[in-house]
């Protein structure tokens, strides 16, 4: 019989304790490509995704079986796996005091707006939580280092997508006393509009 395969893992979650590298049966013909941002890649082989996880809904994916025989630790892994899924993520508010600022009409640094907005983009904020925050900021008026660390989280968690080539309207607008960057698509001409 060969040897099966070994991925090199994370050491965390599910995997805590394991051998590493770790003996596995490995999908020969199935491989884990585009991974969404909010996973975490916990296990590879050869520069392959072989693990995923979500922390915060508590899912995981693996593309090996860990039930079989020729995975060695199997049995522990899907003990670990079962243990970790059901454990409820402690919630650490580490905005609370970000989110206290902002109702105090404080300006916010700009790594604490990066982790209000990283957060935002995420889904960690309740409803009345996200509008007092914006409200908050609107009211006030927004501090350069404020949009800056909201954009750095934005495009931390971009997704890339293909688009055409596109020509891009960019003007400042006066707006309450504010400017305002207004960036815009031109229409697409006729011969690249749907048809109904």
């Amino acid at each position: 019989m060969a040897k099966p395969p070994s991925i090199e893992h994370d050491g965390q979650a599910m995997f805590a304790g394991l051998a590493n590298p770790l003996p596995v049966a490995r999908y020969h013909s199935l491989v884990g490509s585009n991974v969404p941002a909010g996973l975490t890649i916990n296990a590879h082989f050869n520069g392959m995704v072989m693990a995923v996880r979500h922390d915060a809904d508590r899912v995981c994916g693996f593309q090996f079986h860990p039930e079989s025989i020729l995975t060695t630790q199997g049995a522990r892994l899907l003990e670990q796996t079962l243990a970790w899924a059901q454990q409820k993520l402690e919630p650490t508010n580490t905005l609370q005091p970000i989110l206290e600022k902002l109702y105090q009409a404080q300006t916010l640094t700009q790594q604490e707006s990066h982790q209000l907005f990283s957060a935002v983009v995420r889904g960690e904020l309740k409803p009345e939580q996200l509008a007092a925050a914006l409200v908050s900021m609107k009211i006030r008026g927004e501090h350069p280092n404020e949009i800056a660390g909201a954009a750095t989280a934005l495009l931390e968690n971009a997704a890339p997508f293909r688009a055409r080539s596109i020509c891009l309207r960019i003007s400042l607008v006066p707006a309450a006393m504010a400017v305002t960057v207004s960036i815009s698509l031109p229409p697409a001409p006729l011969s690249q509009r749907p048809v109904d």
